[in-house]
């Protein structure tokens, strides 16, 4: 579920978007992406891919804090 408000519901993010990396880092598991979000600076840009259906498809995003 993608959050009103959020970092995700402001980028190219979609329900049913499966994150494969994150900032160039293969991602295999939520504690991994956990652990990546993290260790990045509050609102910078950090190149993210996601199969959606059946396309991987590349984009960036700006992590923040959450509220």
């Amino acid at each position: 579920m993608i959050e009103g408000n959020s970092p995700a519901s402001r980028s190219q993010l979609q329900e049913g978007d499966i994150i494969v990396s994150f900032n160039n880092k293969t991602i295999n598991t939520l504690n991994e992406l956990l652990n990546e979000l993290t260790k990045k600076e509050i609102l910078t840009m950090v190149d993210i891919a996601v199969v959606r259906h059946t396309q991987l498809l590349n984009f960036s995003i700006a992590p923040a804090e959450k509220k």
